[in-house]
């Protein structure tokens, strides 16, 4: 699997990438998973892999993707003769692929038309002098200034050249940013860009967008998703794949999230969309609260007295809940008996079908949500289990002897991660045999999850280390063996496009 040579500029899309087979899920250790049955070796060796991301992907830095595009501006420069920043316009214009590049500008058969077609000025290492400063009265500014510019008849003086970049790269452009002359498309090399702009933050922001516009061109590297973390990934292949970077965030490489599986990356997109908009608030509205008939007020229901008065001062209507009628039509009555037409009904019908899709939504939310939050609540058992660790070390127990509660942590996060992300997929399924299965396969891990949180989280003063070894190695075998029988059944189903979504 190697990391050299080209870069990969073909077009894909997140749906490309739920169909592909992850890998990277880490490989359970065969002394302690003699549980788990034969036939689950190769799957988790084809779905799963070695470690997170080790055999295939690479950690960058930023120097490190620099080296990369200085690289590939070589490797056009033996070929065409232009400067670093000329190939760079083009590269960028090519979305960095060398390969179209040099394709395009051999058919293009007119050297000089094909640089005016990309707007680009200086053509060559010998054309630098095009951007010696003259002396003069800036046309901007009219202050009799050093004036250059890119190559093409327009000058400025520095400073007008600085403010004029500043403005540009605020607005987030850097590698399309044309010459200040009105109505020149000529663009400006980054080199010559960073020498009118001299230090500071948009000297920053400047190449940060163009790292970006380089990053962005090649589905096989992106930018590290964690807050603050700043790494670039490399990975052997574009898709689908589980990525552990260096600052210790697991995402999926393919959508940016965390890593997600059973659910791809369209459903989970769904999920987050539906999860973070106003639809179910829309819907809590549809269930519990009905227009006034009279003004249309929305009015919540806090009691059981079916009189309702609309709170409204210029209204104070007073109507039935149940029919939507008017109150003094029942008279002193407290129930409705009234014959329900057509449209009564049809609206109760949406309400009482508005309330069971709420009812579900939320009985699928509720679950992720508390999974979601146990993932933190774990992250301080594991500085808990570190410290009994250290306190039974320092009673005289060895590191080998301890070290089994890590692989107790380690399970429990694993599965609590994939439980999480059972439910968004859940809640999108159809219900079928193969459903069933699934949410089998659900509680199972459920319980065994529970099981093994359960027992980190005791007491352990007193109790035999031998015995306790073994209780934490079994149940995180179980709990492991449980979670990829689930993954393996979901992998599978999409294999065989088993799957039927509701959306």
């Amino acid at each position: 699997m190697s990391f050299d040579g080209e870069m990969d500029h073909d077009a894909y899309s997140e749906d490309d990438c739920s169909e592909a087979t992850s890998s990277g899920e880490e490989e359970m250790d065969a002394n302690e998973d003699d549980a788990i049955n034969d036939g689950m070796d190769e799957f988790t060796q084809r779905a799963y892999g070695p470690k997170p991301g080790e055999l295939d992907r690479k950690v960058l830095e930023v120097d490190e993707l620099h080296v990369e595009m200085i690289g590939i501006i070589s490797e056009v420069q033996a070929v065409i003769p232009v400067n670093v920043g000329t190939a760079r316009i083009l590269l960028t214009q090519f979305l960095w692929n060398k390969e179209k590049l040099m394709e395009a500008f051999f058919g293009c058969g007119d050297e000089q038309a094909f640089f005016e077609k990309y707007n680009v000025a200086q053509t060559s290492s010998e054309s630098d002098s095009k951007n010696s400063a003259q002396h003069g009265e800036c046309n901007i500014c009219l202050e009799v200034s050093g004036l250059s510019g890119p190559g093409c008849d327009h000058v400025a003086c520095s400073n007008c050249w600085r403010q004029y970049l500043e403005t540009k790269i605020s607005s987030g452009s850097c590698s399309q940013i044309q010459c200040i002359g009105t109505g020149c498309k000529v663009l400006i090399e980054e080199e010559q860009a960073l020498k009118y702009l001299g230090p500071g933050p948009a000297t920053q922001k400047f190449k940060k967008l163009t790292l970006n516009v380089f990053v962005e061109a090649n589905r096989r590297i992106k930018w590290c998703p964690a807050p603050g973390c700043g790494k670039v990934i490399k990975v052997a292949a574009a898709g689908p794949r589980q990525i552990l970077c260096s600052c210790n965030h697991l995402w999926c490489f393919c959508c940016g999230e965390s890593w997600h599986r059973p659910v791809d990356c369209r459903v989970l997109r769904n999920w987050l969309k539906r999860s973070s908009s106003d639809s179910e608030t829309n819907t809590w509205k549809r269930v519990h609260t009905r227009d006034c008939p009279k003004c249309h007020t929305a009015i919540e229901k806090n009691g059981g007295c079916n009189h309702m008065t609309c709170r409204s001062a210029a209204c104070k209507y007073e109507f039935c809940w149940v029919c939507m009628g008017d109150w003094k039509q029942h008279m002193a009555s407290y129930s409705c008996n009234k014959f329900e037409d057509a449209a009564v009904i049809e609206a109760n019908n949406i309400r009482e079908m508005a309330k069971r899709a709420l009812e579900r939504y939320l009985h699928y939310y509720d679950r992720y949500l508390n999974h979601q939050q146990s993932l933190r609540l774990e992250e301080r058992l594991n500085k808990v289990v570190r410290e009994k660790m250290d306190d039974m070390q320092q009673g005289g127990a060895s590191w080998i002897e301890v070290r089994f509660f890590l692989k107790g942590i380690e399970a429990l996060t694993e599965a609590r991660r994939t439980l999480m992300y059972t439910y968004p997929f859940a809640y999108y399924l159809k219900p079928d045999n193969e459903t069933r299965i699934f949410e089998d396969n659900q509680t199972d891990l459920e319980m065994a999850t529970e099981a093994l949180s359960e027992l980190l989280e005791a007491q352990w003063g007193g109790q035999d280390v031998t015995e306790l070894k073994q209780k934490v190695l079994d149940k995180s075998s179980y709990v492991d063996q449980r979670r990829l029988v689930l993954l393996k059944h979901c992998e599978e189903g999409m294999e065989r496009d088993a799957w039927k979504y509701t959306e």
